[in-house]
């Protein structure tokens, strides 16, 4: 999750790895929180591999969807 008040913030354009803007944000002084969210199903949605396993994952049982 993101609040949407960090896009008004970035520089960055393009693809780029939003753990620098995160380091860059905290070192001018921005909040950056964790949020934990134990026992939830989280998958890496980046690659189409990714949207495949996670297909596969439903289709499994392993994340369910009712």
């Amino acid at each position: 999750m993101v609040s949407p008040r960090i896009f008004a913030k970035l520089e960055e354009e393009g693809a780029f790895p939003i753990i620098d803007a995160y380091v860059r944000l905290a070192a001018r002084g921005e909040t950056i929180l964790g949020f934990r969210a134990d026992g939830a199903y989280w998958r890496d949605l980046g690659r189409p591999d990714d949207l495949i396993a996670a297909e596969r994952d439903i289709e499994s049982g392993e994340y369910p969807t009712a």
